[in-house]
């Protein structure tokens, strides 16, 4: 069992919750939005409304503490890209970010690194999904 903080709860963040509650991992999930805080609530051992691009915020979460965290914000890349360098600024062990187009794997790797990246459109959630889970589970 892992402890992750999953940030960004849309269409592909929700499906990540869920997938990561089967599977029996510990998930601190993060949105701006309180309708989607409220949505995931059932799959999530706690969740926090706030901005993922402050660092204050993120700093409250206690980034340290999380085995795994994973950016799936993928309506603002500014703001998934600004999360991802904030993660890791702050000591995150290990960011999984998700890209939805070329040039944003680029830019996102040069943050990431050895860290791990999705990289898919809109139709191939399901990939997108796998990847995230087993990347966890690989941990």
């Amino acid at each position: 069992m892992k402890n992750i903080l999953l940030i960004g709860l849309g269409r592909f963040g929700k499906h990540v919750a869920m997938q990561l509650n089967e599977l029996g991992h510990e998930v601190m999930a993060v949105d701006s939005n309180e309708e989607r805080v409220n949505k995931v609530l059932d799959y999530v051992t706690n969740a926090q409304i706030g901005d993922s691009t402050n660092s204050y915020f993120l700093n409250s979460l206690g980034i340290s503490n999380f085995d795994v965290c994973i950016v799936a914000i993928g309506s603002n890349f500014q703001n998934s890209l600004e999360t991802t360098s904030l993660l890791k600024e702050l000591g995150a062990k290990k960011v999984i970010s998700r890209a939805e187009r070329d040039v944003q794997t680029e830019e996102v790797g040069e943050l990431a690194e050895e860290d791990e990246r999705q990289q898919h459109g809109h139709d191939e959630l399901e990939a997108d999904l796998e990847i995230a889970c087993r990347a966890v589970t690989f941990l």
